[in-house]
């Protein structure tokens, strides 16, 4: 049996983190092992509080794991300091783990910062608003690996550009894992962040592919989830490998859920430097929806785990994310009055 140790944060409410990964890979038939980076005090309405782990206990989770068991993949989300990344890579380099899939967690669903919250108290989402302004833009949509590398080369480490997504906050911290991570799975707002360009449109998503993979050679695959762009921005590229999944939509209720003139377009550029990209119709719903980055990740990382290719990985995912996204109200819980809803139906 394939074993994967998922890092990331408790969330009670089951939407995210190790218990939402955990179902997910005992689905696929997948040992889902854990440690534990960071306590949440949460529900999908609102986060209350987060607490990092102990450094040394947490060094003991990962010990007690590595010792014992053969880990084929380590699946990774919310990272609680830069020592937590520190540790882990040393264990992931020290056991020669063959696929790490990183989802770099900065921005909650609610909007909160989480690498900015630990032990605050009572948390002001508003303070945490994402913002862009004066940002840098990717300026030409021609520009090639070569252009993007060479300006790898002329910033500083951390950040290409100096855009951090809005406000003071950067990938630093999780510098020792995206060195040595094989596959990525940022959003918009993370990629901008990791890449230090601002994202408009597919073909800047293009450019923090590009530059990103220039930077940490060892990622071999980066999907960038599209869903923060909005309107026609996000459409419009046909010469790529093209995941239309027009064809598998028979259910009613997709065709029903989704938002005709919009489509979402997710990027994958893989360890051949070949670009596909991946369109669907936005789903429409009346509430937000908690959980879906975990979900997608843990899947990716399930299925890449049990040795399928990244292409169908990919294409499987997003059936499976929007299956979740479509089911969501039979959670009995998720009554009319709650803006946001969970992807716990797992």
């Amino acid at each position: 049996m394939k074993k994967i140790l998922s890092v990331a944060g408790y969330d009670g409410s089951s939407g995210a983190g190790i218990t939402s990964d955990a179902k997910i890979f005992s689905k696929l038939k997948i040992l889902g092992l854990s440690a534990i980076t960071v306590l949440t005090a949460q529900n999908p309405d609102n986060i209350y509080k987060i607490t990092a782990v102990d450094d040394d206990f947490f060094d003991y989770e990962l010990k007690a794991v590595f010792d014992y068991f053969k880990i084929d993949s380590v699946k990774i989300g919310l990272i609680g300091s830069e020592r937590q990344s520190v540790v882990l890579a040393g264990y992931i380099k020290k056991y020669n783990v063959k696929d790490v899939i990183l989802d770099p967690v900065f921005v909650s669903t609610s909007g909160v910062r989480l690498g900015d919250t630990w032990d605050t108290g009572d948390i002001n989402v508003d303070n945490y608003a994402y913002a862009a302004d004066n940002a840098n833009v990717c300026a030409d949509s021609s520009l090639d690996a070569n252009a993007a590398d060479t300006e790898a080369d002329n910033s500083n480490s951390r950040n290409k550009s100096g855009f951090n997504g809005g406000g003071n906050f950067d990938a630093g911290y999780l510098e020792p894992l995206l060195n040595i991570a094989t596959v990525i799975t940022p959003n918009i707002n993370e990629a901008e962040i990791i890449s230090g360009l601002e994202i408009k449109n597919v073909d800047c998503m293009k450019d923090a592919a590009v530059a990103i993979k220039n930077q940490y050679r060892c990622i071999k695959n980066i999907i960038i989830k599209g869903s923060h762009l909005r309107g026609s921005q996000s459409c419009g590229i046909t010469t790529d490998a093209d995941f239309n999944n027009e064809n598998r939509r028979s259910n009613d209720a997709v065709q029903n859920g989704c938002c005709e003139d919009e489509e979402i377009t997710d990027l994958l550029f893989t360890e051949n430097n070949e670009f596909a990209i991946y369109k669907k119709r936005r789903i429409v719903t009346d509430k937000q929806i908690h959980g879906t980055g975990c979900a997608f990740s843990a899947m990716m990382a399930a299925l890449l785990t049990k040795g399928i290719n990244p292409y169908d990985a990919l294409n499987k995912t997003e059936i499976f994310v929007e299956k979740l996204i479509n089911n969501y109200k039979i959670i009995p819980d998720n009554s009319e009055n709650k803006r946001i809803y969970i992807t716990a139906n797992i």
